[in-house]
């Protein structure tokens, strides 16, 4: 080759070299033996070496770091594009010092005039972040669809000029139905109830009109389970006018469930609360025992004002009737969760005492902690009035059962002082001294008799005899028994009305 031959080649060369440097794909040009000719700076980093290295260098070599590699995917590709033909691979390269790529590598012959493959082109192309997004896509699409799943959540596309509607694989779940069946909005209305058909396609014709819409409404699948759906569409416009719907369905069948379960729970607690308002006293506390809430039942036994006692401390209605041992035993059972039953009195705003007989229930939170302490009540206060009737009433009746036996024991001897006082004043003449003494005695005893028959009827074991009395004459005849009864430094005195008699 001539000098100027060489220099003209030298040119090209270099100017080929300067044209690969502006691609975006590292490119080299292999000989017929796989040897670099040259390669641009992109193909030199992506080995970690520098231009230089390469003219000369042949590709087993330059694939030393990974000689297995070369052997099983790079030299048969060579092989077969020496043989004339374009051989393409992608695969994940591990660069030294660069990471992770995905490349694309084509390996393309050049033949010379005489038909035979005399360079081998290489193009390697980074298609890394293109890979990553295409996987990130598929990853989201993935995630869209468990969540669709997990959400019961489907979407729907409707076309306003073709009339065409598309469904996400989870509208065909909600509705039961295999992939050939043909969506449409008329289709759509046959899972739909028939009272709900109206208010479909009236929602229907205001997101026509260009306003989203959101319904909740009933429907059967194609399996006849009934559903609970809400339905959400959005207008999209173009050039102003309404071209495209996109909605979303949601099976809310466990939440209507829910919703409605609640609601009747709540109408349920309502009427337990109303019944305890009605027939209880009802008071809750918190942990420290301060009023939270009463009830007008409460608030009535207690003569307080619910402004009055909500905020106050429970210690503001103790009384004097319960040690401080009962109340620290009381407390001690419900700070460990358990639940307290019995009788307990209480001071009303006025001083009042009441009594109540007490649940008192640790009310805790889904940890177990408690939260408040709940009593409800019931007055004994009148009941605790009559027992102490009763017992009074049965102490009465005990006296007057003894005193009745006193009595009639008493009635006894006194029926023989009688008699005999009586024998003896027969006895003796009349103006014998010892007649007044006599006559006395028996008066005492007749009025003895007469005591003794007021505690029969006192203990009710004679019929009650009703009489006038003459309160003078009892009075003079115990002038001189209680004359004789006192000493002689003592003098009684009557003064009677003669009126009484």
């Amino acid at each position: 080759m001539s000098e100027g031959a060489s220099k003209d080649q030298g040119l090209l060369i270099d100017l080929l070299t300067r044209m690969l440097d502006c691609s975006r794909d590292m490119l080299a040009l292999l000989d017929s033996n796989f040897c670099f000719v040259l390669v641009n700076q992109g193909y030199a980093d992506m080995f970690g070496q520098p231009r230089a290295y390469f003219p000369g260098t042949s590709m087993e070599t330059a694939f030393g770091h990974n000689p297995d590699h070369y052997q099983a995917a790079v030299k048969p590709l060579l092989e077969a594009s020496k043989a004339g033909a374009d051989q393409l691979f992608e695969q994940w390269f591990d660069v030294p010092g660069l990471g992770s790529f995905y490349l694309e590598l084509r390996y393309l012959p050049l033949k010379d005039s005489a038909d035979k493959v005399s360079h081998i082109v290489v193009v390697c192309r980074d298609r890394t972040d293109i890979v990553r997004s295409i996987e990130a896509l598929q990853k989201s699409e993935q995630m869209l669809k468990r969540t669709e799943h997990i959400a019961k959540l489907g979407g729907w596309f409707f076309d306003v000029a073709t009339g065409d509607m598309q469904w996400t694989d989870e509208m065909y779940a909600i509705h039961e139905v295999d992939r050939d069946f043909i969506t449409s909005p008329s289709n759509s209305e046959q899972f739909m109830t028939p009272e709900d058909v109206g208010r479909v396609r009236r929602e229907l014709e205001i997101a026509l009109s260009g306003t989203p819409t959101s319904l909740t409404s009933r429907m059967v699948t194609a399996k006849g389970v009934p559903k609970w759906v809400r339905s959400i569409s959005f207008p999209v416009f173009q050039d102003g006018r309404v071209e495209k719907l996109e909605g979303m369905l949601q099976d809310i069948t466990d939440l209507m469930e829910l919703q409605i379960g609640m609601e009747r729970a709540l109408r349920s607690l309502e009427s337990h609360k109303h019944i305890l308002d009605k027939h209880a006293i009802l008071a809750i506390t918190d942990t420290s025992g301060t009023f939270k809430h009463v009830n007008d039942k409460f608030l009535e036994i207690s003569e307080y004002t619910r402004e009055q006692l909500v905020g106050q401390h429970h210690s503001l209605m103790r009384t004097a009737i319960h040690q401080e041992e009962f109340y620290d035993q009381l407390w001690n059972s419900i700070s460990k969760g358990q639940v307290w039953q019995g009788e307990i009195s209480r001071k009303s705003r006025s001083g009042r005492i009441f009594w109540l007989y007490s649940t008192i229930v640790p009310l805790k939170d889904g940890l177990g902690n408690i939260e408040e302490y709940i009593s409800v009540s019931t007055d004994l206060t009148e009941l605790k009035l009559t027992e102490a009737s009763l017992r009074r009433a049965q102490k009465m009746e005990a006296i007057g059962q003894l005193s009745g036996g006193i009595a009639h024991d008493f009635n006894n001897l006194l029926g023989i002082v009688v008699g005999n006082v009586e024998l003896a004043e027969l006895q003796i003449a009349q103006d014998h001294p010892a007649l007044e003494p006599l006559e006395n005695a028996r008066n005492a005893a007749l009025r003895g008799s007469v005591l003794t028959r007021r505690l029969l009827n006192f203990s009710r074991q004679s019929p009650l005899q009703s009489s006038v009395l003459d309160i003078n004459r009892v009075l003079s005849g115990l002038d001189v028994l209680i004359s004789k009864s006192l000493t002689a430094l003592i003098s009684v005195e009557m003064r009677l009305d003669p009126m009484i008699g």
